[in-house]
């Protein structure tokens, strides 16, 4: 009788850590968005293109919302190696962007400040994480010598981070993350356009949601 209720207890704990394991990010398999040779001999439309890239963001989505942010590292601006976890208290919001994509600089740079001082209730900078992706080559060099004091303006929490630790929170071009107090990602948002006005609806939605969040637990 001992003997099974140690091995009920066994499978308990397995089940447990299962669960907590899952609970965080699961990145996604950012191969499938590159054509293999036979596809490319084959044709592969543009269509088709888009449908897979479309069919990869429901993944993205699917492994990255009601999941935790894992423990991961990136670097601030003075060169040091933190864990991103343990500077996300009092955050709100990770925008993670290449500097070496002008569509990414532009929201970064405009479309997100801009459209953020729309809403009734804007994000404060000291609730924001701006995560940097990283690239080993001279021009990102060069981008980011010209744009940090630009991003300093804005933003007040500033980290860069490698490829892959990119891939463990499943960035994928310019990203937003609107995380709960638990470092939870509730919502997420991507890119921006000529039209912001789905950026405005994005961000009232999760800060209206963030104030009712709020008092619920108040």
């Amino acid at each position: 009788m001992r003997k099974i209720t140690k091995i009920v207890l066994l499978i308990g704990i397995i089940l447990s850590s299962c669960k907590n394991e899952n609970d965080y990010i699961i990145p996604a398999d950012f191969n499938v968005l590159l054509s293999d040779s036979t596809q490319i001999s084959n044709g592969i439309t543009e269509r088709e293109n888009q449908k897979r890239i479309g069919q990869f963001i429901k993944t993205l989505n699917k492994n990255t919302i009601d999941h935790k942010i894992p423990d991961i590292s990136v670097c601030d601006i003075e060169g040091e190696y933190v864990n991103l976890n343990n500077n996300l208290s009092g955050i709100k919001l990770i925008i993670a962007s290449t500097l070496t994509c002008a569509w990414g600089l532009q929201g970064l740079l405009v479309d997100f400040p801009k459209t953020n001082q729309l809403i009734n209730n804007p994000i404060n900078q000291s609730e924001i994480i701006v995560l940097i992706q990283k690239e080993e080559n001279e021009y990102f060099n060069q981008q980011y010598q010209k744009n940090i004091e630009d991003i300093k303006k804005y933003y007040s929490n500033i980290y860069l981070i490698d490829s892959l630790q990119s891939i463990k929170l499943n960035i994928f071009g310019l990203t937003r993350y609107y995380i709960t107090d638990e470092n939870i990602v509730r919502d997420i948002g991507r890119g921006t356009g000529i039209n912001t006005n789905n950026l405005r609806l994005e961000l009232e939605r999760n800060t209206i949601a963030n104030k009712k969040y709020t008092a619920y637990r108040n």
